[in-house]
């Protein structure tokens, strides 16, 4: 999981967003943090042979932003 994250974040040029990650069976979930005003809380789920990715969480960051770092984590899930 790091690794889609880490290329996630250098494709959005997020070089300053740090990220820990929460692993319970096939369930993910990641804390990104940007500084203490701007940060996303998401969940991964592997289930039936996909992933189901949501948002529980944001703080001082655009819909629009929260939608690109989805997509783009996405993206990468499902490429490696």
């Amino acid at each position: 999981m790091e690794q889609p994250i880490s290329k996630m974040l250098s494709e959005l040029n997020f070089p300053d967003m740090k990220f820990e990650i929460t692993k319970e069976f096939d369930r993910w979930v990641i804390r990104l943090t940007q500084t203490e005003d701007v940060e996303l809380l998401l969940e991964l789920i592997w289930d039936n042979g996909g992933w189901i990715g949501c948002v529980l969480d944001h703080k001082g960051m655009s819909d629009k932003t929260k939608s690109l770092i989805m997509d783009t984590l996405m993206k990468h899930l499902e490429l490696d």
